[in-house]
């Protein structure tokens, strides 16, 4: 069923090699350090004021997170490469 939906839509799928996650950033991310990162966050936006144009939403697309482990996952064509 995968391979005829990639079929069906060659234009618009490919696919992407993926990263898993590092053993170092999986123990880090808990909700005890979500939670910490998230007071700190309200500190600093609190302290300083910054206006709405000055804070921007980013993800690690294209970032090494030193995982060496990969694999082939579909994406639409009209993202951004890495």
């Amino acid at each position: 069923m995968f391979k005829l939906c990639m079929k069906r839509h060659k234009d618009r799928l490919s696919l992407r090699q993926s990263t898993g996650t590092s053993t170092a950033r999986a123990t880090v991310f808990s909700k005890e350090q979500v939670g910490i990162f998230f007071d700190l966050f309200e500190k600093e936006l609190a302290s300083h004021d910054y206006p709405p144009s000055l804070i921007f939403n980013v993800d690690e697309t294209g970032l090494n997170n030193g995982s060496t482990e990969t694999t082939k996952n579909p994406r639409t064509k009209r993202q951004t490469s890495d």
